[in-house]
């Protein structure tokens, strides 16, 4: 065979919106010049090649062309050809394979096939706490017997992010920072006298979460769904202590 391609993959375990890094070598294995061979990607659907990812060592200058990009090898010379790709939260797949091939009016050689084992997530649990107060006209007594929260999303801001890992090493992310308005209505029973009152109490107040994605997010820039799934309190005084679980879930 004149021509050899081996193809590597940077990790073999990774999340949705990860980007996975591949590097081929591409070796020109015959005495003559090679001036047109089309390195294309073979790689799912539920993977986007990231756009300018392509990088050549090589001493021309790469044109791409879709998925693809041309290469010109002289006799017994190397090439090295790195791209990324990226999760997007609509696999289907528990792992992933990928292979490139290099394509001539004479001949189609193919890579050999990486694989990737892909951690599916769809969402990430969520706390959210605040400390209401209620008016002068309940008094203590008040004893509160239902209380729904509403959260109505505003924007979502995808920062890049990086930060050390444990070993010293650069870990590149993305922040998501989630603004919304959180509405809070609550039912209080209370007694003045030898009366009985009930009254209903609504509340608003800001809300911003912030968490910590892989680097995709920031190219794919998933919508943001906040589902509040329980609520719990704690009454003490005039002080209304509530906690309002849910998932943030991530939809592309």
């Amino acid at each position: 065979m004149d021509l050899c391609m081996a193809l590597t993959v940077e990790k073999e375990v990774a999340y949705t919106f990860d980007i996975l890094k591949y590097e081929m070598l591409v070796l020109n294995l015959s005495d003559k010049y090679m001036p047109h061979i089309w390195i294309e990607i073979d790689h799912p659907k539920s993977t986007i090649l990231i756009p300018n990812s392509f990088l050549i060592q090589n001493g021309g200058k790469p044109i791409k062309k879709g998925d693809a990009i041309l290469l010109s090898l002289a006799p017994n010379e190397r090439g090295i050809v790195r791209f990324g790709l990226c999760i997007s939260e609509m696999l289907r797949e528990d792992f992933i394979s990928v292979r490139c091939r290099a394509a001539q009016k004479e001949f189609l050689v193919f890579s050999n096939e990486v694989y990737a084992k892909i951690i599916k997530t769809v969402g990430k649990p969520c706390l959210i706490e605040q400390n209401l107060l209620f008016p002068k006209q309940i008094p203590e007594s008040g004893v509160v017997r239902d209380i729904k929260v509403d959260y109505q999303h505003q924007k979502s801001t995808f920062l890049p992010f990086s930060k050390k890992g444990r070993k010293g090493e650069l870990c590149c992310n993305t922040k998501l920072l989630i603004t919304g308005v959180l509405s809070y209505s609550v039912k209080v029973k209370f007694r003045i006298g030898n009366s009985h009152y009930e009254r209903t109490i609504e509340y608003c107040s800001g809300h911003t979460e912030s968490i910590i994605l892989p680097e995709g997010a920031n190219i794919l820039k998933p919508n943001v769904k906040l589902i509040l799934y329980s609520t719990d309190f704690i009454c003490i005084g005039r002080k209304l202590y509530c906690c309002a679980f849910g998932m943030l879930f991530f939809q592309p």
